[in-house]
């Protein structure tokens, strides 16, 4: 025993989102068994706070800020997405040469229920809002990537690491590069009740010390890689 923890003969569960790449995170997380015998580690996907309080996790990432009181959120950075239709899509309908255009296109986003849900889309100091005046497509982030692969409209919250292979081969492009959702801030957590856990506290610092320094899945990386003004994105203080 360490403190009133014990650190043998344990399972970690670990919810991250499965819109992302997480293998790196599993890659860097693989050495917390070997340097505490006895440790399982189970990961799962898109817990929110209630399963969180529940003990269905053991730590969560989320992308939203948390109002929960039993838990505990360490802060880690933003997350920006930006406008992205299939090639074919472009290819049979009509340019979109300013914002107001969307008024003119199908756009796919995730559903109301996403605790990071936002109709704001930014372009430094301008907004643009997708009211009801828009024809949306609401889905889960499969769904989402589904509609956008098959040219269904403009998706707008897609996290670029869960579209990787199709923006690098061009199936998916960028579509009015400066315009972006409005960023997310991303917190690694857990309960109150368990934040002194040495285990836990060790395996939070790697996916936060990851989540900062994994530049391929940073989205300056991606503004960077696609030629996408970066100076457009304004981030607030987390």
């Amino acid at each position: 025993r360490k403190g009133n923890f014990d650190l043998s003969r344990r399972s970690l569960r670990i919810s991250l989102p499965v819109n992302m790449d997480r293998s790196v995170f599993f890659e860097a997380l693989q050495n917390l068994p070997i340097k505490h015998p006895g440790l399982q580690l189970e990961f799962c996907a898109d817990v929110g706070q209630q399963a969180l309080l529940e003990g269905k996790a053991d730590i969560a990432w989320f992308g939203y800020k948390l109002e929960e009181r039993g838990l505990v959120a360490i802060p880690m950075c933003y997350n920006v997405s930006f406008l992205v239709a299939s090639a074919k899509y472009l290819k049979s309908h009509a340019e979109i040469k300013k914002v107001g255009d969307l008024i003119n296109h199908p756009i796919i986003m995730r559903d109301t229920a996403n605790e990071s849900f936002s109709q704001i889309l930014q372009c430094e100091f301008c907004n643009y809002e997708i009211g009801p005046e828009h024809k949306i497509l609401y889905g889960d982030s499969d769904a989402c990537k589904k509609l956008l692969i098959e040219g269904k409209g403009v998706a707008i919250d897609m996290n670029p690491n869960f579209i990787a292979e199709e923006l690098l081969d061009g199936t998916v492009q960028p579509v009015l590069p400066g315009w972006h959702r409005k960023p997310w801030p991303l917190h690694i957590c857990c309960r109150k009740s368990s934040s002194k856990d040495p285990i836990i506290r060790e395996a939070m610092g790697n996916i936060r010390y990851l989540a900062l320094h994994q530049e391929p899945n940073d989205w300056k990386s991606w503004h960077r890689r696609l030629h996408l003004p970066e100076q457009m994105v304004l981030l607030p203080k987390l």
